[in-house]
């Protein structure tokens, strides 16, 4: 089933928002409330468009957000923004396309995490302090789910969570030190 819900055309979002936030599962993010992203809401897309967005926020390096959009032949466009921590009001925006394969890891990927079947919250580790926070959203066929972790724990919806905003925060932070 979880194949069948990969490959029907799901629209998914990351996003961080801090686990101690008292949010039902509809409103874990409020783009509204986000500007700077110049985002919206995946709840209201159409049935037949299928995106993934992720966004992390970590306390040291920043955040980043990535938006994959699927086309029909299963090739994507990646859209990735970075905010920087210690530049919070620039964000740096790239784009590149994505062949079906790599489309099809990411896939594979989450349906691994059981992303569909994972409750919304859970609670952060005892004594686990400025961890790195992500929240995924998907939306497919009238269908809504939020899911938010702490990392660490290392897992395979952490793995998923972060798969694309990752090495585009890691590679702005070194972009950064170049400076």
């Amino acid at each position: 089933m979880k194949r069948a819900l990969a490959a029907t055309g799901l629209t998914l979002l990351a996003v961080i928002c801090p686990l101690n936030a008292q949010k039902r599962e509809s409103d874990i993010i409020d783009w509204n409330k986000r500007p700077e992203w110049k985002e919206k809401s995946l709840k209201n897309e159409s049935d037949t468009t299928r995106v993934y967005r992720e966004l992390l926020q970590t306390p040291f390096w920043g955040q980043a957000l990535a938006r994959l959009t699927i086309e029909p032949d299963r090739s994507g466009e990646l859209i990735t923004k970075v905010r920087d921590y210690h530049e919070p009001h620039s964000i740096t925006t790239t784009s590149r396309k994505l062949d079906s394969a790599e489309v099809d890891n990411f896939l594979s990927g989450l349906d691994e995490a059981e992303f569909w079947f994972s409750d919304s919250t859970e609670e952060p580790s005892p004594g686990l302090k400025d961890a790195d926070v992500c929240t995924l959203e998907g939306a497919s066929r009238g269908t809504y789910q939020a899911v938010q972790r702490a990392i660490p724990p290392r897992t395979q919806f952490t793995r998923v969570c972060e798969y694309f905003v990752r090495p585009a925060l890691v590679k702005a932070a070194n972009s950064g030190r170049k400076r």
